[in-house]
C-alpha cells in the first residue's frame, strides 16, 4: 500500500503524523499477501509496503538493503513474511 502523497517534510504527512516504510523479504506470495492485508488492517497510520521477492534465496541482508534503497520514509520496519500483528494501531506505538 502506498502512503498518502500529502506530505509536510520527509516522512511526515500534513497532519503531523509520521509514516513508516515496511520492508519484507518474501519467498511465498500467499504469506506476503496475508501480511500486507494484516498490516493494512492493524497499523493505524500511513505507510508504504515494500515486498522484495527472494525466490532466488539471496542473503536476507542483501534483500533488506534493496528494500531500504526503495523506502521513502525515515522510519523503516523490516519484517519477515510469516509475522502477524495483533495490536491495533501498532504503527503509532512504534513511532
Amino acid at each position: 500500500m502506498q502512503a498518502s502523497n500529502k506530505k509536510k517534510g520527509v516522512g511526515v504527512e500534513e497532519g503531523g503524523e509520521s509514516m513508516i516504510s515496511i520492508v519484507v523479504c518474501s519467498r511465498n506470495k500467499r504469506l506476503l499477501d496475508e501480511l500486507s492485508e494484516n498490516i493494512k488492517n492493524s497499523i493505524g497510520c500511513d505507510f508504504e509496503f515494500i515486498g522484495i521477492d527472494n525466490s532466488l534465496r539471496r542473503g536476507i541482508t542483501k534483500v533488506y538493503n534493496e528494500g531500504l534503497k526503495k523506502a521513502k520514509f525515515p522510519y523503516i520496519c523490516f519484517i519477515h513474511e510469516d509475522v502477524r500483528f495483533l495490536t491495533d494501531s501498532w504503527g503509532k506505538i512504534l513511532i
